[in-house]
């Protein structure tokens, strides 16, 4: 076996359905900013079984839309109706 071991202790990998959820893209818009560079490399796990790191997504997130504007944990930020 000549791939490449992963350290993936303690890492959630998502499936494919997963990210499209998270970022709301078909597989074939991944696909697409996967081979323009912009997206996180997905890891081969298995001969057709691929996925992507949970904090890569995160990061991805966070990169295209910044820090959530208010911790709805705050309840000085709640508006009132």
């Amino acid at each position: 076996m000549s791939a490449e071991i992963y350290d993936l202790a303690g890492t959630r990998i998502l499936s494919c359905q997963e990210v499209c959820d998270l970022v709301s893209c078909t597989p074939q818009q991944i696909e697409q900013m996967e081979a323009a560079g912009h997206f996180p490399k997905r890891l081969q796990l298995g001969d057709s079984w691929f996925g992507w790191r949970l904090t890569e997504i995160q990061w991805l997130i966070y990169d295209r839309f910044g820090p959530a504007t208010a911790d709805p944990a705050e309840p000085d930020d709640w508006v009132a109706f």
